[in-house]
């Protein structure tokens, strides 16, 4: 099946299970269970709606484990789900867009909460750093001002999502909000505590690079005065003149390790790495375990610094 076919398909669904649930789906869920359902697109949400929800809300994440936002495609029943929540949290990953006209189309007075809102979202061009024969540019790869939705991985800015929702619960749920706050304010001490720890971590790195395949760090990279070298091109595999380029640039610099995001191919970064004599070290901006693993993301890139 066809990748328009298999969006068509879903659009079409949207509209079924939306004549069949009617216009009270969300209140007779919400009278038979006592936690209120929510969405969420992906699994760092999920850690801070959990944390921030508790026993109260009921928070059902879309993309699983493993798969990536920019391929992923919404089944018929993760519809449904989102039709009887009383809210969809999006993070402005790439596979929202597709269904967020459809979803409002089908429903005027869904709720959908954007948790990237006073974030402050960069353009993709001026978080990722790309390579010219020996020299280091601004990369204008991306289309322009086309945003980077990895802020998360930026603690200060996770807490603003944090907030986000936060916000949301207490107008959802209003007697619950003395519980909402009590859960967010560890939480947020948490975030800035990080924050602060990797801030000293990578104080003495100002200014020095690390290499990866697809430039998810940049949120990261900017927080600690750190840059991220690109392997792909246009979101895409490298050609062969572009992969010749980067193994010159990498040995030229040092480079001894390479990132590469989980949910990506790690092909091309290990023919890169086995020609510098270097390691491939994979890494997820998309793990649930939003606290361990930025302390695990944070180590790999200080492995995998090396100085411009």
């Amino acid at each position: 099946m066809s990748r328009l076919l298999k969006i068509v398909t879903v659009v079409v669904a949207f509209g079924i299970i939306l004549s069949i649930l009617g216009h009270n789906s969300v209140l007779a869920r919400k009278t038979k269970n006592k936690t209120i359902p929510v969405v969420v697109s992906i699994l760092p949400q999920k850690y801070f709606a959990s944390r921030i929800g508790g026993n109260i809300m009921d928070v059902v994440v879309l993309v699983s484990p493993g798969q990536s936002p920019a391929m992923y495609t919404l089944t018929p029943n993760e519809i449904t789900r989102i039709l009887n929540s009383e809210a969809w949290f999006t993070a402005r990953v790439p596979f929202e867009k597709k269904f967020l006209t459809t979803a409002v189309k089908y429903r005027s007075k869904m709720n959908i909460v954007p948790t990237q809102e006073r974030v402050g979202l960069l353009p993709m061009d001026s978080t990722v750093m790309t390579i010219d024969g020996e020299k280091y540019e601004d990369s204008h790869e991306y289309a322009e001002g086309e945003p980077d939705p990895h802020f998360w991985l930026d603690p200060s800015k996770a807490r603003i999502m944090a907030e986000n929702i936060l916000l949301e619960y207490n107008g959802i749920a209003p007697k619950h909000s003395e519980a909402f706050e009590a859960n967010f304010r560890p939480l947020a001490a948490e975030l800035d505590s990080i924050d602060a720890v990797l801030r000293e971590r990578f104080a003495d790195d100002a200014g020095s690079m690390f290499m990866i395949f697809h430039p998810s760090l940049g949120y990261f990279a900017r927080a600690y005065g750190l840059k991220q070298v690109a392997i792909e091109e246009s979101g895409k595999q490298a050609s062969a003149k572009r992969i010749s380029k980067i193994v010159k640039f990498a040995k030229e610099k040092g480079v001894k390790y390479i990132l590469v995001q989980k949910q990506f191919p790690v092909e091309q970064a290990e023919t890169i790495a086995q020609e510098i004599g270097g390691e491939v070290i994979v890494v997820d901006p998309l793990s649930a375990d939003y606290f361990t693993n930025l302390s695990q993301i944070a180590d790999a890139v200080e492995k995998a610094l090396v100085s411009e």
